[in-house]
Formats: C-alpha cells, sequence, structure tokens
C-alpha cells in the first residue's frame, strides 16, 4: 500500500509572508483533524487553527515571526474567555513536518488544559 510522505513546511523560515497563511494553517488542520477548524480572524485574513474549549477558552495555532532571531514560527497559544493568551509555545520553526507540529499541539494540549483531548 503506498503512502503519501509526509507534509513539511516552506523551506524559507525567513519570509513573512508565511504569516498566518492559510495554507500553512490549512495542511495543520488536516493533520490535527477534528475537532480543530481553521478561520479568518482579522478583515486582513490572518489565519488561525483553533480549538474551542468547554469553558471558553481556546486554543490558536498560526506561523508568527518571532522578533528575536526573524524566524518563521509556530505560535501555539491558550487563551483565556477574552481571547488574551495565557500559555505560549513559540520554538517550531514552519520548515517542521506538519505531523511534527501536530504532536507538538497535542502536548502543549495535554500539558495546559489536562483532559481536552479525550
Amino acid at each position: 500500500m503506498k503512502t503519501d510522505p509526509p507534509l513539511a513546511g516552506p523551506n524559507n523560515i525567513y519570509d513573512r509572508r508565511h504569516e498566518f497563511s492559510p495554507v500553512l494553517g490549512a495542511a495543520l488542520q488536516k493533520e490535527l483533524g477534528e475537532p480543530w477548524y481553521m478561520e479568518a480572524s482579522s478583515p486582513g485574513g490572518d489565519y488561525v487553527t483553533w480549538l474551542n474549549l468547554p469553558d471558553g477558552r481556546r486554543v490558536g495555532v498560526s506561523p508568527h515571526l518571532r522578533s528575536d532571531d526573524k524566524v518563521m514560527r509556530w505560535y501555539i497559544a491558550l487563551n483565556d474567555a477574552e481571547g488574551d493568551p495565557v500559555q505560549i509555545d513559540h520554538e517550531l520553526p514552519i520548515s517542521v513536518l506538519f505531523e511534527r507540529i501536530a504532536e507538538r499541539v497535542r502536548e502543549f494540549v495535554a500539558r495546559h488544559v489536562p483532559g481536552a483531548l479525550s
């Protein structure tokens, strides 16, 4: 049985055009599966992949530029019910395999919101 190779993000981790990318977001959302969904969070098309939590909080994931090294990295945030980030992970560059990013997102959720994915 033939399987597709794992998808990886773009090689140019310094390209700012990848910030909030719907292409990268859609690939990650596909890897994460339900109940994750992607939406544009602003009129400018800033796409974020979200997981809604029962208490009104949300976990969001999208590519963002990290100012200290100018590298596009996956930004994972647990937001409170008002939409403010309370926990953040901003380490993995966008060139990492989507399956690894999804794994990191699941680890983040399990660490900060135990039981949310069960």
